[in-house]
């Protein structure tokens, strides 16, 4: 059973940093566009809240998030490297819990992922709160959801999942 540890502050952070980055840069490796922080310094100093578990003492998933409009999940992902199931699962308990108060913005693989396992269907945010919330020009899809917009020099397709403070 994992246990989850909530850090906001930098000293927490930088305690946990190390792995933290291990994990995210390794996940977002095959993602185009998709980890938006260069060093180990910005993920912590661009970041406001990170959400850890934890399992014998080893971090095995971590969700980071910035303030804006509430909570934005900005990166998340699980330990794949020893008992990946066990990692997955409590990955997807802190994020099924967090789309209560937290939103994000996510695409392929991710996508699917919060969709499919995490309840993300009942949080499904209309594509005509994307303006407000990102303050960003975007290219809105005919089925109500999805967008697309761009993302470190890459026109991603998005759709928006989550509860934020319009």
């Amino acid at each position: 059973m994992p246990t989850f540890k909530t850090v906001s502050n930098l000293v927490d952070k930088a305690q946990h940093i190390d792995r933290v980055w291990e994990i995210l840069s390794k996940a977002y490796s095959e993602v185009e566009g998709g980890f938006l922080f260069n060093s180990k310094v910005s993920l912590i100093s661009e970041t406001d809240i990170w959400r850890l578990a934890f399992r014998r003492n080893r971090l095995i998933a971590v969700t980071v998030f910035k303030k804006k409009h509430g909570l934005k999940l900005v990166a998340f992902s699980a330990d794949k490297t020893n008992n990946t199931k066990r990692a997955i699962q409590a990955l997807t308990e802190m994020i099924a819990r967090d789309l209560k108060w937290a939103w994000m913005e996510v695409s392929e693989k991710a996508e699917h992922f919060i969709l499919s396992r995490c309840g993300g269907e009942h949080y499904l945010l209309h594509n005509s709160h994307v303006t407000n919330l990102m303050k960003k020009k975007v290219e809105l899809s005919h089925d109500g959801y999805h967008y697309r917009r761009n993302i470190a020099d890459i026109f991603k397709e998005k759709i928006m999942i989550g509860t934020p403070i319009l």
